[in-house]
């Protein structure tokens, strides 16, 4: 008797980089849309999923999620975003939320004298310089701890930022494959590192809005 061979569903995670998503949308859309982000990482891999599907391959299934935002706790709005994040978002099936706050950087220098620059000249207002701090490294710790875990076949990549091809060239090398989700052109380095890609410009009148 012949035996039906077993036919693995791939097991998609989605790691999302919330500024470089949010900020790239609101550049490409004409209104301020209103996204649902408790449907947005299940949608954005369903999108990923087609792509595999379209290679002959079974349908997968979303296994989860993770948000990454940086805020500045001294700023009213980034605190309710934190708050929103970490109240509402990762209360969704499979989500993550993955927060971190930004740290001063080194106020500006006069490039003759190179004396720092503490304070506006024209309005006496403190320079506060902040740098996004533990995103990055965190995002790649994940892809990397969750790919030797084994909790994914493949990895959804929301970003553009070209920091994240060398991790993403080491999980495809150990069997994972990486799909990335962006706005071309922006991260096409990225999207030439990954296994494939998905076009979220042209999907922006697609995207699941807060009912």
């Amino acid at each position: 008797m012949t035996e039906t061979p077993v036919v693995q569903t791939q097991r998609l995670r989605v790691f999302l980089d919330y500024w470089n998503f949010q900020l790239t949308l609101n550049e490409r859309s004409a209104a301020q849309l209103r996204l649902d982000w408790i449907v947005l990482p299940v949608w954005i891999a369903n999108r990923a999923d087609e792509v595999i599907v379209a290679t002959g391959e079974s349908p997968g299934r979303y296994v989860g999620g993770i948000v990454y935002a940086s805020y500045d706790s001294w700023n009213p709005r980034d605190g309710s975003l934190k708050s929103w994040l970490e109240n509402v978002v990762s209360r969704a099936p499979g989500m993550k939320v993955v927060t971190k706050e930004r740290k001063p950087k080194s106020p500006p220098r006069c490039p003759a004298c190179h004396a720092e620059i503490a304070v506006c000249p024209h309005c006496a207002e403190p320079i506060r310089r902040m740098g996004e701090k533990g995103i990055d490294t965190g995002l790649v710790t994940d892809l990397l701890r969750h790919a030797w875990e084994d909790t994914y076949d493949t990895a959804v990549l929301v970003s553009a930022d070209a920091d994240f091809i060398p991790a993403v060239e080491f999980v495809q090398e150990k069997g994972k494959r990486v799909i990335h989700a962006g706005f071309p052109p922006d991260g096409m380095e990225l999207r030439k590192a990954c296994w494939a890609s998905v076009d979220l410009g042209s999907l922006i009148d697609k995207m699941p809005l807060r009912p």
